[in-house]
């Protein structure tokens, strides 16, 4: 074979080259003639790709290789990333620069889409993966935002194509290119026309379809003039980049997938045929159009881009990365610290990426990585058990298993990542070669000159003249390590995160929040939405309508069912009560309590309209809820929401104060909760032009103290008297916070040492101050306060309840988040658990142990002296969950100081537990309360129709306190006393009778 030569133009989302390929001696050799930089320009808030600079860039190329004066150049082909496009117009001139994927303006509108046509429907016909920057919907976009540009659109070329034009000046469209549109007919390789007409899309800009390997054409004379390159062809190649890497797989057996690695990764087969099911839809696997008329079915899932995005991060502050030692220190860290899912929606283009991954881990209740090896292995480790699930998938949808994996393209360099890979999967992983998309690129083109017959022969080829690296389990792990490794994928599996790649995930829109977020398929619609301020007054029971939310696109399970509950409560027939909704289809849901503006006569709160605006913060324990609230109408016009990052100090309140007792510690303490508000409150500004007045922050006694940075030594022994119960006002700048004005900030004084400003806002937001009957405040939180009185006298008290209702003191233990068991029945001898997220139960909360206990006694396996039973040191509930006898002593104490704790303040108020007209029970706790097992233990010694749950008190009370002046404030103040059930003689004969459970219990139906 003599030598002859091609230019591959390869043009990637972050660079772009222009190499030079010989093929002598049945060898493929490649030179890099020229590399430039590719990024996106920003006009007017898009984000675009600068054609005129890519082309300019192509030239340069091509002179290059004209001035060297080499002979026999056969072709040029041209091959980019999908689904973007350049419109232009009768004339032949580009209207505008084209988008870029990761631009906004597709934001929703894939659901606007669904709204006309079905998603199985799309599905069935184009056999494309649901992203919202695909091609139909960028087109979609185009269509609501600027018609404008369609219309005087003639055709519409891919971005390869649009090269090819400017080379040869001729309007084609190359078919791999074309199949990741979501425009084409996966199965007759046309373009889906009836689509088109569904969703009212000009169907005259569809250019005619080249296969590749196909010429083009000659360079355009201009062209040839310029380059100094004459008769030299344009041939359509695999023009989407994968199309020409996977041609380049270098495989001669039959049961091999490929990974082709970079910014993305896109992992799948070859196939002859396209794969479209039932299963590959719910997969969400994509079909695409390979070369020589196969099919390419992958999965497009984030690669390289996180780490990339990571260390241009690093750079900022220290230009001189070492690789080397990045990854010899990822090598260090502890496996499967830190997992995220890296197709998880906060990872497609976030302002900072490291933030991103901090507040995943956050929010899947992981450690948050802090050394740069810590990232490293968390992205590549995260990604190799991605690749395993995609894996496992498409060997349930072919018949025989994939036996080895090829990685090709440049993050087939990444050794560590290789071989993470191969110990995932537990096949052999071949990596190389690194330019497969060039080799695949000049493969097609030396097909179409007739120099190589076919793919075949070409791949024996490329096998023959490039370095595979070969990473096999076995052979680089002793029997020793591999059990190790094994054992920590079963850790993983049963982890939050990685469970939730290997469930059917749902995705929940909510406005206007305008938040997004996934589920798994089947999750109740509670467990998503109390984390937004949604309660349920008659304990999810569905006969309150206290958790209504709008349905604006999509339906819950069983919209019957609804239908016919909202005719007995007169809703309107788009709403849906949380407490009972199942998400099995992708919904966007309005809460009205953010949407509709709130009144003084029948609203969550009352107020006194103000001009401007305030921010309300309750700043808890564990969580840190901020609203923005326009003061004029109390309309909530935001909310943001995060773990308090002082979490990392311990979960309870006492370790809060051992750490800050020393002035490190404080300082520490200080530093980051005053940074992790400014956070929440510019992220409620963001964007927004309005006049800022005031910032209120509620929360106990030790997060006062730790914010404003006071001693808290006096708190962490008795008699726990603090001399800075009092308010402080705050500067911005004083704060260091950067906000346009300087604006006032009050953290709110607390009651007495332990009975926080969160308690008074409740007072507040209970109205008990403004009422004649006798009302009581339980919050539940970390510590457990109870607050009764009436508008002449208000009395309150601390209890040490709250760690068995948190978590703290229970064996497995935790807050109402997901993996938790929130609630417990039983029937015909079996036990039912609901785990709040839908998933494998990881512990149990306060409200799933009060019910256990319910039904444990009812079931006699535990007396109401509180023991367990046959001498048994365990009870199961659900999965691996349990409780011991220590963890039912525990909620005894906890019972029992919360009723003895409530007796003492109607003693000494000279009433009696009758005279309580209400009990309002306050915090996200009582979201999973089932009151009937409140008051059946003996919880709440008051008729259960007496008992509502009152949500959010502190945040409520804390928006209430931006309408407050002095006066008003320490009117309510003067009715408020502290008592301390310590000092009470007759507290401890009360919390005795009351540790044991009632016999009535035992009647009560099961």
């Amino acid at each position: 074979m003599n030598e002859s030569n091609y230019i591959a133009v390869d043009f990637g989302a972050g660079s772009g080259r222009v190499i030079l390929g010989s093929i002598k001696k049945n060898k493929i050799f490649l030179k890099e003639v020229h590399r430039f930089k590719n990024k996106n320009i920003v006009e007017n808030d898009h984000i675009y790709w600068d054609f005129k600079y890519l082309f300019e860039e192509l030239i340069k190329g091509l002179k290059k290789i004209g001035d060297t004066n080499i002979q026999n150049i056969q072709g040029i082909g041209i091959d980019t990333w999908g689904v973007d496009y350049g419109l232009i117009d009768k004339d032949g001139e580009l209207l505008a620069n084209p988008f870029a994927y990761r631009d906004s303006r597709t934001n929703g509108i894939m659901e606007e889409v669904f709204n006309i046509v079905p998603t199985k429907e799309i599905y069935e016909k184009t056999g494309i993966q649901f992203l919202q920057f695909n091609t139909l919907y960028q087109l979609f976009a185009t269509v609501k935002y600027n018609n404008s540009i369609l219309k005087n659109a003639d055709k519409l070329l891919f971005m390869p194509d649009l090269f090819n034009y400017y080379l040869a000046g001729k309007i084609l469209s190359e078919y791999t290119i074309a199949s990741t549109s979501k425009m084409l007919n996966a199965t007759d390789k046309e373009w889906e026309i009836k689509l088109f007409e569904s969703l009212s899309l000009p169907i005259q800009i569809l250019p005619n379809i080249i296969k590749p390997g196909k010429v083009i054409g000659k360079l355009l004379p201009e062209i040839q003039k310029n380059t100094k390159l004459f008769d030299v062809d344009v041939i359509a190649v695999g023009a989407h980049d994968t199309a020409s890497a996977v041609a380049a797989v270098p495989s001669q057996s039959k049961n091999w997938a490929y990974l082709s690695s970079g910014t993305w990764s896109l992992i799948g087969i070859e196939t002859q045929e396209p794969i479209i099911n039932e299963k590959s839809y719910q997969y969400e696997f994509t079909n695409e159009g390979g070369v020589e008329g196969t099919n390419r079915f992958l999965k497009n899932t984030m690669g390289l881009w996180i780490l990339e995005q990571s260390i241009k991060k690093w750079k900022e502050g220290n230009k001189n990365i070492n690789y080397d030692t990045l990854f010899g220190e990822a090598q260090k860290v502890k496996p499967f610290q830190f997992i995220i899912d890296p197709d998880d929606s906060s990872f497609l283009n976030p302002p900072d990426m490291l933030e991103a991954i901090d507040n995943y881990c956050e929010k899947t209740n992981q450690k948050i990585p802090t050394e740069q090896g810590e990232y490293v292995r968390c992205i590549l480790e995260s990604l190799a058990l991605k690749y395993r699930f995609t894996i496992e998938r498409i060997n349930n949808l072919i018949p025989n298993p994939i036996e080895v994996l090829h990685i090709v393209g440049g993050g087939s360099q990444n050794e560590l990542l290789d071989q993470f890979t191969s110990d995932a999967l537990g096949v052999p992983v071949v990596a190389g070669p690194v330019e497969a998309t060039a080799i695949g690129n000049i493969l097609l083109q030396a097909i179409a000159k007739g120099e190589i017959g076919n793919v075949s022969e070409g791949r024996k080829i490329i096998k023959k003249s490039f370095h595979q690296k070969k990473s096999y389990l076995v052979k680089y792990i002793t029997g020793k390590e591999l059990i190790k490794r094994q054992k920590h994928f079963l850790i993983i599996k049963q982890n939050n995160s990685y469970r939730l790649m290997n469930k059917e995930k749902i995705k929940l829109r909510i406005e206007p929040l305008g938040k997004e977020v996934q589920v798994i398929k089947g999750t109740p619609l509670k467990d998503v939405v109390y984390q937004y301020g949604i309660e349920f007054p008659c304990g999810g029971e569905g006969y309150c309508g206290g958790c209504k939310v709008k349905l604006l696109s999509g339906d819950v399970r069983d919209p019957e069912k609804h239908e016919e509950l909202n005719y007995k409560l007169g809703l309107e027939p788009e709403y849906r009560l949380a407490c009972i909704s199942e998400v099995n289809e992708d919904i966007t849901l309005e809460i009205p309590q953010l949407e509709s503006i709130i009144l003084a006569d029948n609203s969550l709160y009352s107020f006194t309209p103000k001009c401007g605006f305030g921010i309300a913060v309750d700043l808890g324990t564990t969580t840190l809820v901020a609203q923005l609230v326009d003061l004029s109408n109390g309309h909530v016009m935001g909310v943001q929401t995060s773990r308090n990052p002082q979490t990392r100090f311990g979960s309870d309140i006492m370790s809060r104060v051992m750490h800050g007792m020393n002035e490190n510690g404080r300082e520490e303490s200080k530093k980051l909760i005053r940074e992790e508000i400014y956070i929440l409150v510019k992220k409620l500004l963001k964007e927004k032009k309005i006049e800022l007045k005031k910032i209120v922050i509620v929360g106990n006694t030790v997060m006062h103290h730790l914010f404003c940075g006071f001693d808290v030594t006096p708190l962490s022994s008795y008699p726990f008297d603090t001399a800075n119960n009092h308010s402080v006002e705050f500067d911005t700048d004083r704060l260091g916070w950067k906000l346009e004005e300087n604006i006032k900030v009050v953290f709110v004084k607390p009651i007495a040492s332990f009975i926080g400003s969160d308690i008074l806002a409740g007072i507040l937001a209970s109205e008990m101050h403004l009422n004649s009957n006798l009302t009581a405040l339980v919050d539940l939180g970390t510590n457990g306060e109870i607050v009764v009185g009436n508008k002449e006298k208000i009395l309150c008290a601390s209890t040490a309840a709250g760690p068995a209702f948190e978590g703290a003191n229970i064996k497995m233990g935790m807050s109402a988040m997901s993996g938790a068991i929130a609630s417990v029945s039983s029937g015909n001898g079996k036990l039912d658990s609901h785990v709040i997220g839908n998933q494998e139960p990881m512990g149990i909360c306060g409200s799933g142990l009060i019910d256990s206990v319910k039904v444990f006694i009812q079931n006699n396996l535990v007396d109401i002296g509180g023991a367990i039973i046959n001498d048994k040191d365990k009870l199961m509930i659900g999965g691996n969950v349990f409780i011991t006898q220590k963890d039912i002593r525990e909620f005894q104490l906890a019972k029992a100081a919360i009723v003895a704790g409530m007796q003492i303040l109607i003693n000494k108020l000279n009433r009696n537990l009758d005279d309580i007209t209400r009990v309002y029970i306050a915090g996200g706790f009582g979201n999973y309360l089932n009151l009937k097992n409140v008051t059946d233990l003996g919880m709440l010694e008051v008729r259960e129709e007496r008992i509502r749950k009152l949500g959010n008190t502190a945040l409520i009370g804390a928006k209430m306190l931006l309408f407050y002046d002095d006066y008003s404030f320490n009117n309510i103040l003067q009715k408020v006393e502290h008592v301390s059930l310590d000092a009470d003689e007759s507290f401890q004969d009360i919390f005795v009778e009351k540790m044991f459970f009632n016999e009535t219990i035992l009647s009560i139906s099961k």
